[in-house]
């Protein structure tokens, strides 16, 4: 019986988890842990991080949760979330980027690093919400895959 092959979102979705698991690999090669969501806030581990990690109800009132929670970040002291965006082929995920923006200003407790890459997002998308980061309170950077590397090593 041959397989089905998997729905563009089906595929987009492998490629965001991809992207989540080098953020990961990242994180953890730097000496941070991963604790349980429940234990994020209380776990003795100085240099910890929790995925999708639930923040409270977003700007349209429904729960939401963070890509990335994490604790002992020098320059972050008090806490930090990562997300993560990826978009291979066009399509609508950059129209949700104002969506994020306003939720990273309103609702997330931490400042926050948006880690966006693939090649299909709209012409401006990237830039736009790299112009956003002095305006919007806790974006702290957007970076692609490659420069969130870079500023691990410097940074974490």
């Amino acid at each position: 019986m041959a397989s089905v092959p998997p729905s563009a979102g089906q595929r987009a979705n492998q490629s965001g988890n991809k992207l989540e698991a080098l953020v990961s690999t990242v994180l953890t090669q730097s000496g941070y842990v991963e604790v349980p969501r429940a234990a994020f806030l209380t776990a003795l581990e100085l240099k910890r991080f929790a995925r999708q990690w639930p923040i409270g109800p977003g700007i349209y009132g429904t729960p939401m949760k963070v890509d990335f929670a994490v604790m002992g970040i020098p320059s972050l002291p008090n806490g930090s979330i990562i997300e993560v965006k990826w978009q291979s082929v066009s399509g609508s995920v950059d129209e949700k980027l104002p969506y994020l923006a306003l939720n990273i200003d309103q609702r997330f407790p931490f400042p926050t690093i948006v880690v966006i890459d693939g090649g299909g997002w709209k012409r401006g998308a990237i830039a736009w919400l790299k112009g956003r980061v002095p305006y919007v309170g806790n974006l702290f950077a957007v970076y692609s895959m490659s420069e969130f590397i870079d500023w691990s090593n410097q940074s974490l």
